[in-house]
């Protein structure tokens, strides 16, 4: 017996919460997918600052059939208003979630609270067509607040969570999920999911480990096992960069449907700004000019844009920066005909004028030297920054000691103390306080001496 099993067996051993129909349940959810949410093939990620409402609607011009809001802090949505308002309202004019331009939508939150997630659940429930409780974000600030991926061996709390949601919101509850090392536990882990009640399951083929540097390969393996596991809808996350990945994961695994992240954030036909006047925070629209520009910016007669980008301050600055881009690469493509690539290698193969996804590079020995000798650049550099500092600093606090020489009143120092200066009527060349101690001493004395004057005078 594993660490699991004496701690999830009450989990699994059961077909539901109590009162939980599971067949009525896969019904419904099959009804759901088919007629509500029109059985969506290609799913744009939640993304923090990148899946905001106006790049929602660009990615569904381009076939994405359902989006996914950016990730939502339950417990902050719940408690502050100003973070509801500025991230997706809860009250007012129905613009995020709109039937019009904004569906069919998921609201993501991440949570580890049992009443914090039933309960931003519920205040969006009618601005959404299901809320996914987020199992799957595996960066360090997911770990400080043990949310997302550092929660995965947290079953009991999981649970807790989509069955109190499911009484409390009228609305699906769906969750998104990363694998475990060990391939019989995310089974289990996903069928636990089922029989909490989620009517969608999302697997990234990633462990949390597998991130930045050591992000490697997704498991399609694993995701077509958890597709077979279950009766719910399932979508595969992972290793999609371009149509053909889509294609070739949907046959090899046969998931209902496929979700990408940075595909879609390199790989758009053009930006779109003029859509809303509530636009997105400056950063968000920042970050998607970067990387739709990523591989114009590679470019050395291009840098200048990049900083230019890089110094905008406003939207009309941003504005400006792609304006200049279109002029300066419009005619680029004026004697060449390119078609849209469905295979990797031919997307890679197009000009850095043309959108393309970013393939981060493997890790290797040539890689490893060359980052070490940046990081020794880097770590020279900065000691050679340190030192300047410290130089210009010295070179102030001298001037200001020369400055302050100047305007202090020129005095002979005490020759018992020398840090202060001399009275100018004492006749011991002594300080005040000095010459205080010099002259009480000397009254004592006196007053000694004068004693035993007398007493030796009453002797005689």
């Amino acid at each position: 017996m594993d660490k699991y099993d004496s701690f999830h067996a009450d989990w699994e051993s059961s077909e539901g919460p109590p009162n939980f129909d599971m067949e009525e349940h896969i019904r419904d959810t099959w009804s759901w997918f088919r007629d509500v949410l029109k059985s969506p093939k290609f799913v744009v990620a939640p993304m923090v600052d990148a899946s905001e409402l106006p790049w929602r609607v660009l990615s569904r011009r381009y076939s994405a059939e359902l989006c996914y809001t950016p990730m939502f802090h339950a417990a902050n949505y719940i408690k502050d208003a100003t973070y509801r308002r500025e991230n997706f309202p809860d009250t007012g004019d129905l613009e995020q979630g709109s039937p019009e331009f904004d569906r069919p939508l998921f609201v993501q939150f991440c949570a580890n609270d049992i009443n914090a997630f039933s309960t931003a659940a519920k205040m969006v429930e009618d601005r959404c067509d299901a809320v996914d409780l987020n199992l799957g974000c595996p960066q360090m600030i997911a770990k400080r607040g043990h949310y997302g991926a550092h929660m995965m061996e947290d079953w009991s709390n999981i649970r807790k969570m989509i069955e109190e949601a499911r009484k409390v919101a009228k609305v699906r509850i769906t969750a998104k999920i990363r694998k475990f090392e060990d391939e019989s536990i995310t089974l289990r882990y996903a069928k636990m999911l089922e029989n909490a009640g989620v009517s969608l399951l999302t697997i990234h083929g990633r462990t949390r480990d597998q991130r930045g540097p050591n992000t490697g390969l997704a498991d399609w393996q694993i995701i077509k096992k958890v597709k077979e596991a279950l009766r719910v809808p399932v979508v595969a996350n992972g290793n999609i960069q371009c149509l053909q990945n889509a294609i070739d994961c949907m046959e090899q695994t046969g998931v209902d449907g496929i979700m990408t992240a940075e595909g879609n954030l390199y790989n758009p036909a053009l930006f779109f700004w003029n859509f809303t006047s509530s636009l997105p925070a400056l950063s968000c629209i920042r970050g998607h000019v970067f990387k739709i520009l990523h591989h114009v910016f590679q470019q050395e007669e291009y840098r200048d844009m990049r900083d230019m980008l890089a110094q905008a301050n406003d939207f009309d600055e941003i504005g400006r920066v792609a304006e200049e881009a279109k002029r300066r690469l419009e005619n680029l493509d004026e004697n060449n005909e390119y078609t849209s690539p469905q295979i990797m290698d031919d997307l890679l193969m197009l000009p850095y004028w043309r959108c393309k996804p970013y393939v981060r590079p493997k890790p290797s020995e040539t890689t490893e030297n060359n980052s070490r000798k940046r990081n020794s650049g880097m770590i020279e550099e900065n000691l050679k920054r340190k030192k300047h500092k410290e130089q210009k600093k010295a070179k102030y606090q001298e001037k200001m000691a020369k400055e302050v020489d100047s305007l202090r009143p020129k005095y002979e120092m005490c020759i018992k103390c020398p840090g202060n200066p001399r009275g100018l009527k004492c006749t011991f060349l002594f300080c005040k306080a000095c010459c205080r101690k010099r002259l009480s001493m000397m009254i004592q004395i006196a007053s000694v001496t004068e004693y035993t004057a007398k007493h030796h005078e009453k002797l005689i």
